[in-house]
C-alpha cells in the first residue's frame, strides 16, 4: 500500500509540477519532543489521549503530506491539548453525555 501511495505521489507531482510551488521546508522537529510538549500542556487523562492518538495519526500520514498540510494537522493537535473544553464530558468514559 505504502509503495503504491508513494507512487501515486510521484505521479501526481510530475504531472501537476508546474502548478506546485515548493515551499520552504518545515523546521527540523523531533516527533517525541513534540509530543512531551504537547501533553505537557494537556489539562485531563481526556485530552493526553486525544494528543497521543492524534499525534501518532499525523506521524503516520507525514510522509504523504504537503508541509502546509502537515504543519496544519500539528496546529490542530496542539489546538485539542491547550483547548480546556475539548471533549468535554468525555472524563467519565466513552458512555457520558456530552455537554
Amino acid at each position: 500500500m505504502e509503495t503504491y501511495l508513494r507512487s501515486e505521489l510521484q505521479r501526481l507531482r510530475e504531472e501537476w509540477s508546474g502548478l506546485v510551488t515548493q515551499a520552504p521546508p518545515l523546521p527540523v522537529f523531533d516527533w517525541e519532543a513534540l509530543k512531551e510538549v504537547l501533553l505537557d500542556h494537556t489539562h485531563t487523562p481526556v485530552h493526553e489521549m486525544v494528543v497521543r492518538g492524534a499525534l501518532a495519526a499525523v506521524l503516520k500520514q507525514a510522509p504523504f503530506m504537503t508541509p502546509e498540510l502537515l504543519l496544519q494537522n500539528i496546529l490542530v493537535v496542539a489546538h485539542s491539548a491547550l483547548d480546556q473544553d475539548f471533549a468535554a464530558g468525555l472524563e467519565d468514559g466513552p458512555e457520558a453525555p456530552m455537554t
